[in-house]
């Protein structure tokens, strides 16, 4: 059986690596600190 597997492009692992960095600086990964993240990458939060 095949395992499951995911795709992100190269791009998105950096923003995967930003959130990691706000938890390693000890702050809260809250809403407002991803929605800061996201507008790096061209991505906005859905509705």
């Amino acid at each position: 059986m095949p395992s499951p597997s995911t795709f992100t492009p190269d791009l998105y692992v950096q923003y995967f690596r930003d959130l990691r960095e706000v938890l390693a600086q000890g702050r809260p990964l809250t809403p407002g600190a991803t929605i800061e993240a996201m507008g790096r990458y061209a991505t906005e939060p859905a509705p």
